[in-house]
């Protein structure tokens, strides 16, 4: 059969959506193990979620620092041969830090689990943090800051944290030189016992095992130093926004750097799914009202786009555009003149149908293959979501109209309460 690219393949809508709930089992220290098997390849993926984000530092890059160190030695290996024994295992091993958490990943083939659990779980609870190895990732890090601080875009993704959290806030504070050499090991080591060694949230084991292979991970989890997350509130300082617009001087004169944005609905707002769609027309993807008129028709960028995060403790939204100098102020007229169109005309079918089909697309695309299914279990787990979410969500895509879109237009996207950063 030869395919006729002229014309448009049939798009369907989804009739059903095969989302397999994951299970959970409790664990000695009282955190859960929630895990989902599937696919065809003996791929496991484990993550261990840690209270060890960057809300949770007292100062700049100890949260990340922290991480970074956590596989450059344990107290019986130094950190080459842990790598070393895991690469014998075929596993890799990371650990990411976010804004609200940590996670420490271990991919591997499950029938090696039995060699490379062992080595993942001594990583995790019995890193020294070698000064060594703390002295370079201290020098890199301070050669990256000396570059970064030369880009705008960087400048501008800073101070708009800086103005949205707060500049006392973890996640507003500028980091700095200073602030990476003052950086000692102890302070490491503290966060570590507090944060990793005493902030164990919750694991998700994704891939295809079988039941003997969750029984081994309790158990070595069990017999280890790791204990629960226990929540306290009274330690984290509230995000203070200062609104308005902010012109900021930078080194490069030839290029501008724009950051609009503003606090937006959260995940279990009545209009977070509208929101979603509406962020999808105004800027979210390449066919987006901001694309078409500041890119295509004004040329005044290659790229601009808009972005939308629920998170756990701002959900941010927020339009980025990079473009040269002279062209910033109409740049800027002119993206507040898209956002007052789309508050005030009605927002055409064809345009929703075009977003809709691209959401449905997206969320069909995670849910692809077992490994990629533990984002959105996290997503569950943290937001305390429905096992019947994803259905009632589909749901909703495909009810969104222009009605309630118009209506949570002007809601949520009028320049009240806006913030907007252009560094040049």
């Amino acid at each position: 059969m030869i395919l006729n690219r002229d014309i448009q393949p049939t798009i369907e809508k989804i009739k059903s959506l095969n989302f397999n709930y994951f299970e959970h089992t409790n664990m000695a220290c009282g955190s859960s193990l929630y895990f989902l098997s599937g696919g065809t390849e003996p791929v496991i993926k484990l993550e261990l979620v840690f209270d060890a984000g960057k809300a949770n530092e007292l100062n700049t890059s100890v949260a990340s620092f922290t991480a970074s160190m956590m596989n450059e030695g344990t107290k019986k290996r130094t950190g080459k041969a842990l790598i070393d024994e895991l690469d014998y295992w075929g596993a890799h091993f990371q650990v990411k830090t976010f804004n609200e958490d940590a996670i420490a990943t271990l991919y591997c083939l499950e029938k090696y689990l039995d060699g490379a659990l062992p080595l993942f779980i001594e990583a995790i609870t019995e890193s020294i943090f070698p000064e060594k190895e703390l002295t370079v990732l201290k020098r890199n890090a301070v050669e990256r800051i000396k570059i970064n601080n030369k880009k705008n875009e960087y400048i501008c993704r800073t101070s708009f944290n800086e103005f949205i959290y707060g500049k006392d806030h973890p996640l507003g504070k500028k980091n700095s030189v200073e602030n990476i050499n003052k950086i000692e090991r102890n302070e490491l080591l503290d966060f570590y016992k507090t944060n990793y060694l005493t902030g164990f949230k919750y694991a998700i084991l994704t891939g295809n095992f079988n039941p003997q292979t969750i029984l081994k991970i309790q158990s070595l989890i069990d017999s280890s130093p790791l204990e629960q997350f226990k929540v306290n509130n009274n330690n984290k300082q509230l995000p203070i926004q200062i609104f308005g617009k902010h012109q900021i001087e930078a080194p490069n004169k030839s290029q501008a750097s724009l950051k609009i944005g503003k606090i937006g609905p959260n995940r279990k707002d009545a209009h977070f799914t509208d929101f979603q769609l509406l962020n999808l027309i105004f800027g979210g993807f390449f066919g987006s009202r901001l694309m078409k008129k500041i890119r295509e028709d004004l040329g005044l960028t290659y790229g601009i786009h808009s972005y939308y995060e629920p998170g756990q403790i701002l959900n941010i939204w927020c339009i980025e555009a990079e473009v040269n100098n002279k062209n910033k102020t109409l740049a800027v007229t002119e993206i507040y003149k898209e956002l007052q169109k789309i508050s005030n005309k009605a927002i055409s079918a064809k345009e929703i149908e075009v977003a809709r089909n691209y959401l449905c697309g997206a969320i069909l695309k995670s849910l692809d293959n077992p490994l990629s299914m533990s984002s959105r279990m996290k997503t569950h787990i943290d937001f305390e979501l429905d096992a019947d979410y994803m259905v009632k969500y589909i749901d909703e895509i495909y009810s969104v109209n222009s009605d309630s879109l118009s209506k949570v237009a002007a809601k949520h996207l009028s320049n009240e309460q806006i913030i907007e950063v252009v560094v040049s």
